[in-house]
């Protein structure tokens, strides 16, 4: 029953969908086979509606996330800026080097004194230049104490500024990247899939395709016209062949 009632095609080397109907009443064939289309279009809109919600959501997604990474490493980067001493360390450990350099110099030249000391006459007396040199190296050994540590604390501190630079450029990369996707999906909205549109919905017919009645006598006439051909040259091949045949005589008998 199906296919005696709809039958749909594709025309050949087109885009074009044909929707045929044959019912008993006209009005009914074409009100159908115009549903059947309008409903087809509805769906196909509907299905790539959905496909294209589904991308631009993905891609609205995929921007949010990069987003809140970026906002997170822009935090992560001004806790550290305002919390941070480097530049103080910075200063610190270039007063440190100098002044280390100053108490160096100084402590060459209290022990090549306390030597000198030591060598002169015994009425000389060596324990203050002995006791200068001490106190020089122990301001020396603090001094190298208190700049290895600033130095590590600067090495941490720098590492630590490297690392959170870096993840900020990487946020700020994905995020330009997302966005551009996401104005992408956003302005092919609406141009992805087929767009299919009713062309022509069709007319009533105004009378049944069958039984044609012209038709049917135009067929009638001519099969009688062919079997009245027919019939006559029969006819005409048969009295031809008797009149050729020749008829029967009587046979004489001899006495």
């Amino acid at each position: 029953m199906k296919r005696r009632i709809l039958r749909v095609a594709k025309v050949r080397d087109t885009k074009i969908l044909e929707i045929a109907v044959t019912l008993d009443s006209p009005q009914t064939a074409q009100a159908l086979a115009q549903y059947l289309a309008e409903e087809t279009i509805h769906l196909s809109q509907a299905l790539l509606r959905d496909g294209e919600a589904d991308l631009l959501q993905e891609a609205r997604q995929q921007m949010d996330d990069a987003k809140a990474r970026f906002d997170a490493g822009q935090k992560a980067w001004s806790a550290f800026a305002s919390a941070s001493s480097i530049e103080g360390l910075r200063t610190e450990l270039e007063s440190a080097a100098t002044l280390r350099s100053r108490i160096r110099r100084e402590f060459i030249q209290a022990s090549a004194r306390a030597a000198d000391l030591a060598s002169r006459p015994k009425n000389a007396d060596p324990e203050d230049g002995i006791a200068r040199v001490a106190t020089l190296e122990k301001q020396l050994r603090e001094l190298d104490r208190e700049w290895t540590a600033k130095n590590s604390l600067l090495a941490t501190q720098q590492t630590r500024e490297t690392q959170l630079m870096t993840e900020l450029e990487t946020a700020k990369k994905a995020l330009d990247i997302t966005t551009n996707k996401f104005r992408e999906v956003q302005s092919a909205t609406g141009y992805r899939g087929e767009r299919l549109k009713l062309i022509d919905p069709g007319v009533v017919p105004q009378r049944p395709s069958s039984p044609n009645l012209m038709l049917n006598l135009l067929a009638a006439l001519l099969v009688a016209f062919t079997a009245a051909i027919v019939f006559v040259s029969f006819e005409f091949v048969w009295q031809r062949h008797r009149l050729q045949t020749p008829r029967n005589r009587p046979l004489p008998i001899d006495r």
